[in-house]
């Protein structure tokens, strides 16, 4: 459907509610400016008014006297000549209490037009509507709102059904810098055309739907979703959208909801995933985290006609400049880490982290075979999981724990939520090498902590507690952590901990709690939702990272991968991951791993000629199907 025109009238109205939407500020320099204008305009008519009295000097020195005095006269301050300092000084502290008197009526003005609903028609175009408010909504328009190639920050417009002054406020307290004021607030709801008529759904480029933290039935997103695409300004080709759920819906009663131009993306799914294998593989979640990252690992789909009938290890070892991990087919499957013998056809696209140009028959470094360790693979061994807390991931995790192990591991469940005995009993038919345990209690109970040994356990997992506000949650979840900390320095020696956090300032003073690994749940969940909908091309890839069946990010020991008495290349640690069906992407030096500035330690995409000498400690990144 063509776009409706945009009138001079919604222009005008959506910048002054634009205006309104910052915060009030106290104009000094302008205020200053202004009054001291007036006055000496005041005085020059009173000075060019009264013709005799510049008959003691010269026109223009008899105009300038006349000025100052009547400068003073306009200002209250009598016309004699007291002592110029003093008076200068004086007219400015009246000046500035102008100033003040102005600004305090500004910010009176802003507070009684705030709250007032804003109703302008947006006119952006290729800016993201996020639809709906949850603990995510901050974290989706924080990855959102980041500055693109050019260095441009991004518009975004969150519609949802809150109070205008507490969307802001919480946005500008969760978002880095001023890429708050990158933010359009709209008040409605996504069911309503009107409402959502506001966002200018036909000039978008993304529309992403979040589910609410109530844990309830996805009715409501499909709702939305079937609104968003039914909606005569929708633009179906031009503008996807991306729509999150929690519950396990069937792909193809989903795909019917929502059509060929909406993603539906299963956030829980890839957190408990993540969980899982931080109990096996401390620190993952980082990598994750800079995988999500868009300056970081930069996903692109590569067309490489070169390289068409050859097979995915020939191209995990042609190209230079990028990356691969996985193929997407003619027919849109995408495919992470597919058998290293599987030949790209016509019309197939590499999944590769890096976007600069570059030959993929380039000369590429020689591996260095010497080097290269083939050594098994550690058996499966018997592990005892301690679950703290339940909440909608408990389920999923519990599942992914189960993959696993050895027959004869357990999983001991505490938590005083009276439905948990019921979802572990319909668990317990589906486990194949794990037995379920049910705890009635308080997790945060000290005294019930230390009761259960958890030194006796291989893995200890703390969960947020559902049906509590973020900042709540996350202190029930930190006073469990300190607890642990307690018990680990009693019996003297770490115990081996994994927790997540939905709030995004909560990590740092969670790490006081001397963790092996967090997950940042809402964070997490907020960057992936970001990224498909950034690139409508790698939409369905980004997508399927936390769907079924999902490629699986391993970091493991580099001295398992080569000999690490002599520097090598990363070609060499490519062939060796080639040689174990394993897709090489990167590597992470344990040295950086407390260092924020260097990314954690966490390198994608490296350069393949630079030889280093990696430790014991080092981890080689690779995908696995």
């Amino acid at each position: 459907m063509p776009q409706a025109p945009i009138t001079w009238r919604d222009r005008l109205r959506y910048r002054w509610e634009s205006t309104l939407a910052g915060k009030a500020r106290i104009p000094y320099g302008p205020v200053i400016l202004a009054c001291s204008l007036c006055a000496v305009l005041t005085a020059l008519v009173v000075g060019l008014s009264g013709d005799s009295q510049l008959t003691s000097a010269t026109l223009p020195l008899g105009l300038i006297i006349m000025t100052w005095r009547s400068l003073l006269d306009a200002l209250g301050l009598g016309g004699g000549w007291i002592v110029p300092v003093l008076l200068a000084v004086v007219t400015i502290g009246v000046l500035l209490t102008a100033a003040l008197l102005t600004g305090t009526l500004g910010l009176a003005l802003h507070a009684r037009t705030t709250p007032r609903p804003r109703r302008a028609l947006v006119v952006e175009r290729g800016h993201t509507v996020v639809v709906g408010w949850s603990s995510k909504t901050a974290s989706v328009v924080s990855s959102l709102s980041q500055p693109d190639g050019e260095g441009e920050l991004q518009r975004v417009v969150v519609l949802a059904e809150q109070d205008a002054i507490h969307v802001e406020d919480h946005l500008a307290w969760n978002l880095p810098d001023a890429s708050h004021r990158n933010v359009v607030f709209r008040r409605g709801s996504a069911r309503d055309h009107g409402d959502l008529r506001q966002v200018s759904p036909e000039s978008a480029n993304a529309i992403v739907v979040l589910a609410d933290d109530a844990g309830a039935s996805d009715g409501a997103v499909l709702q939305s979703v079937l609104a968003i695409t039914g909606h005569p300004a929708f633009r179906a080709g031009s503008c996807h959208v991306v729509a999150e759920l929690q519950a396990d819906m069937h792909p193809a009663a989903a795909a019917l909801a929502g059509g060929t131009d909406t993603h539906f993306v299963r956030g829980d799914d890839l957190v408990a995933r993540v969980l899982a294998q931080s109990c096996r593989q401390p620190g993952i979640s980082v990598i994750y985290r800079s995988l999500l990252d868009r300056a970081q690992a930069p996903l692109v789909l590569r067309d490489e006609p070169a390289l068409i009938g050859r097979t995915y290890r020939e191209a995990l070892l042609a190209n230079q400049g990028y990356a691969p991990l996985g193929v997407v087919h003619a027919g849109g499957e995408s495919q992470f880490n597919p058998p290293m013998r599987t030949r790209l056809a016509p019309g197939d696209r590499l999944i590769a982290i890096g976007d600069q140009p570059a030959n993929a028959l380039a000369t590429t470094p020689k591996a260095n075979r010497s080097a290269i360790l083939l050594g098994a693979r550690a058996e499966p061994a018997v592990e005892r999981t301690l679950l703290l807390g339940w909440n909608t991931r408990a389920a999923r995790l519990i599942r992914e724990l189960d993959a696993a192990p050895a027959a004869g591991s357990d999983i001991v469940v505490v938590s005083n939520d009276a439905r948990v005995p019921g979802q572990l009993s319909g668990l317990a038919q589906q486990m194949t090498s794990r037995r379920l345990h049910h705890c009635d209690g308080d997790p945060s109970d000290a005294a019930l902590l230390e009761s259960l040994a958890p030194a006796d356990f291989q893995q200890i997992v703390v969960l947020s507690p559902a049906g509590t506000a973020l900042s709540q949650a996350d202190s029930v979840t930190v006073m469990i952590l300190l607890h642990l900390r307690h018990l680990a320095e009693k019996i003297g020696r770490p115990l081996p901990v994994i927790s997540e956090m939905l709030d995004l300032h909560s990590p740092s003073l969670a790490r006081l709690a001397r963790l092996d690994d967090i997950v940042p749940t809402t964070r997490m969940i907020g960057s992936l939702l970001a990224r498909v909908a950034e690139s409508r091309a790698c939409a369905p890839v980004y997508a399927s990272l936390s769907s079924a069946p999902a490629p699986v990010i391993h970091a493991r020991l580099i001295p398992s991968y080569i000999r690490i008495n002599t520097a090598v290349d990363f070609q060499t640690l490519i062939e060796s991951a080639a040689l174990r069906g394993e897709t090489a992407i990167g590597y992470r030096r344990a040295a950086l791993t407390d260092d924020p500035d260097r990314q954690f330690g966490v390198v994608f995409n490296p350069d393949r000629a630079e030889k280093i000498r990696y430790t014991t400690q080092d981890q080689l990144i690779v995908v696995t199907s």
